[in-house]
This record gives C-alpha cells, sequence and structure tokens, in this order.
C-alpha cells in the first residue's frame, strides 16, 4: 500500500506541476481556477493516504480511494484537461 500512495503522491505533484506550467505557457484564462481543483484533490489525496497510512486498509476507505480516482479521471480529465486543450488547439502560442 505504501508504494502505491508514494506512485499516486509522486504521480499527482509531477503532474499538476507540469499541466500548471504548460497553462502559465499558454495563458490558459482558466488557469486559477484549474489550479484550486488541484490543489482540492491534493488535500482530498493527503487527507485519504494519512487514513490508509494511520490504520489497516479496510473495506469502506478502500472503496472511497477508488471512487476518488475514477471521479477524478472522469469529471477532471475529461472535462476540465479537455477544455485546456480545446483552448490551445485554437490559441496557439505567439
Amino acid at each position: 500500500m505504501t508504494n502505491l500512495l508514494q506512485f499516486l503522491e509522486t504521480y499527482i505533484v509531477e503532474h499538476f506541476a507540469f499541466e500548471e506550467n504548460y497553462m502559465k505557457e499558454h495563458a490558459y484564462p482558466e488557469y486559477y481556477s484549474h489550479r484550486s481543483l488541484h490543489e482540492s484533490f491534493k488535500r482530498s489525496f493527503y487527507k485519504l493516504k494519512s487514513a490508509l497510512i494511520s490504520k489497516s486498509p479496510d473495506i469502506p476507505t478502500i472503496l472511497e480511494a477508488n471512487k476518488m480516482v475514477v471521479d477524478w479521471l472522469v469529471a477532471h480529465v475529461q472535462k476540465e484537461d479537455r477544455a485546456i486543450g480545446d483552448y490551445i488547439s485554437t490559441h496557439p502560442q505567439t
């Protein structure tokens, strides 16, 4: 479990940093609201990570972790991240 949590944490930190720099480079107008979504997800992740480390993972906690990741992938990636791509494809960098 510890290795999985470390992998997820590293991925979240690195991916969000890359994406936020990318948005800044392209002057994405929704940068601050998008970054706020990242911060909210990180807070949720760290809360969940703490719960998983402080006790033996039980089924409800594991299901919560699964729901959090799936919801993020469906809601955030398909909507929010796609909006970044749409913006950048219609506003090439000068």
